[in-house]
């Protein structure tokens, strides 16, 4: 009995180690306590709002002005754990030690010893941004963004790995790579800096494919597959097809609930555009974390009768919201509350 076990550890050691790791960062989580931020109107209490208006049926909930802010993949992760009574520290736990299993095996090939490799997940695993409290610990998105990156990182550099193999070993990573990356794109608004990594990684790929093909084939086009290299060209790009296909049904789901077509207002809507305009405007003002300044907002009146239209609103916002920032009573809004304060003025 004794000798077996020995034999059962020795071939699947590494494996043993990696789900024992895994189980003991699970117990370790289990008593760690929800931080609850009921007074976060447009962050922590919007999250759950938007999940209880899911599990009701009622997608994101009735329109007003904020509804279409933020992604709804964060509060469907949260009705789909409400629905089946699962623990949300222990969920958002699991899939991102599954995160982390999924990217040190795509990484597996680079390291020369099972040591490195095991050090690299124990690393990723026990990493303490995996459950403080302003990610873990809030019933807000940022709990599931680093699992999110591991699967987009990990699958594209998968898929980079397999370029030369056939489309059955690629096309698992893609799809994951696609979804995960889909899910990203709309739990955050702030996603975009992810594309360029995308974009270059689906580039490479692709010319990897062509030059393959040719290689292959001694440039002989006659003599190329077609059907294979189309086939295996739709796959190395398929996670951008999946991506576009997500915002589309978004899109789609928000029309047909809201009668507008857009994914996020902040990124795909007029009112991005509006933001981007209003922070382009240059003065001679410097103050630290403030781009929109109230002397700016004044100039900006003169110039736009829209802006002008709403400046008692805008300005009572305004007022509520300098409130909020590292100096209150200076009636200035720093960024990130500035275009709250805007969009609760119309």
């Amino acid at each position: 009995m004794l000798e077996n076990a020995k034999k059962i550890i020795k071939k699947h050691g590494f494996i043993i180690a990696i789900i024992v790791f895994a189980i003991l960062k699970q117990i370790l989580i289990t008593n760690i306590p929800i931080t609850a931020y009921p007074n976060q109107g447009y962050d922590d209490d919007m999250m759950v709002e938007m999940a209880k208006n899911i599990r009701a049926g009622n997608w994101l909930g009735n329109y007003n002005s904020n509804i279409l802010v933020k992604g709804p993949v964060f509060p469907t992760i949260l009705a789909i754990i409400n629905y089946f009574g699962l623990s949300y520290i222990s969920t958002m736990n699991i899939i991102y030690t599954i995160a982390c299993i999924f990217f040190i095996y795509v990484l597996k090939d680079i390291f020369k010893s099972k040591k490195s490799l095991f050090a690299t997940y124990l690393v990723l695993l026990f990493n303490p941004v995996s459950y403080a409290f302003w990610t873990l610990q809030r019933v807000y998105r940022n709990g599931i963004t680093l699992a999110q990156v591991l699967f987009v990182i990990g699958s594209f550099f998968a898929i980079y790995q397999r370029r030369e193999k056939s489309v059955k070993r690629i096309l698992p990573f893609s799809i994951i790579g696609g979804i995960t990356l889909a899910t990203l794109w709309l739990t955050r608004e702030d996603g975009i800096w992810i594309l360029p990594f995308v974009l270059v990684v689906v580039a490479i790929n692709l010319v990897s494919v062509v030059i393959q093909y040719l290689k292959n084939n001694k440039k002989e086009l006659k003599k190329i597959n077609w059907s294979e290299f189309i086939s295996k060209s739709i796959v190395v790009i398929l996670p951008i097809i999946i991506l576009f296909t997500s915002l589309h049904i978004t899109r789609a789901i928000n029309y047909k609930k809201y009668g507008v077509y857009v994914y996020n207002e902040i990124n795909d809507g007029y009112f991005g555009k509006v933001i981007k305009i209003i922070y382009s405007v240059k003065t001679d003002e410097d103050i630290q974390y403030v781009t929109v300044t109230r002397n700016k907002i004044n100039i900006l009146y003169e110039c736009s009768e829209t802006l002008n239209s709403i400046k008692p609103e805008l300005e009572a916002s305004m007022d509520a919201w300098a409130n909020n920032d590292r100096h209150p009573g200076d009636m200035q809004v720093e960024d990130g509350w500035f275009w709250w304060a805007l969009k609760r003025s119309y």
